[in-house]
């Protein structure tokens, strides 16, 4: 497995990034490997077809994105996607879920509990690579306005430290008259 830097857009992304795909439809399942393909993905692809195989999955592999349907033999999607957010480990991995429900509800609900994206049964190749797209930038965006906010945290815990410095320097100064 060869290590390329894929060009998605004007996303920059290593090719051997590692996929678990949940979907119960097989050749669905399939369809979702072959696409990541052509875009360029070298990496693992993990296959579950059920909310259980999942589970064991991603307790056992290192996973860097979901693509979950939301109807699953055993359960929905959309309580895997609720129980991972809740874990560090997975808070930040992309989680694009897939559905043929075409509702506003669901698509704000997958939203509300961290859901990165959302795409509608039937797609294209190109419509699964869209959402890929944004469902990374998603996240980077998210990681870069929280690296800005320390960044910011930092500087002004900088200049307080100086107006502390300055405020015991004059102290001192001040302590030093008094014992004169």
């Amino acid at each position: 497995m060869k290590t390329t830097i894929l060009n998605l857009d004007d996303l920059t992304v290593i090719s051997t990034k590692t996929f678990l795909i949940i979907e119960d439809e097989k050749p669905f399942n399939e369809f979702v490997v072959e696409s990541l393909i052509l875009m360029g993905f070298n990496g693992e692809f993990h296959q579950a077809f059920n909310l259980s195989e999942a589970k064991d999955l991603l307790e056992k592999k290192k996973i860097d994105f979901i693509i979950c349907d939301w109807n699953l033999p055993d359960g929905e999607g959309f309580t895997l996607l609720k129980a991972i957010r809740k874990l560090k480990r997975f808070n930040e991995t992309p989680f694009l879920m897939i559905t043929g429900h075409d509702d506003v509800e669901y698509m704000l609900k997958s939203s509300k509990y961290g859901g990165s994206e959302y795409l509608v049964k039937p797609f294209e190749t190109n419509d699964l690579r869209e959402k890929i797209i944004d469902s990374w930038k998603h996240h980077l965006v998210k990681n870069e306005d929280y690296i800005k906010g320390l960044e910011r945290e930092v500087k002004s815990l900088k200049e307080n430290i100086l107006g502390l410095e300055d405020e015991n320097l004059r102290l001192k100064k001040l302590l030093q008259g008094l014992r004169k």
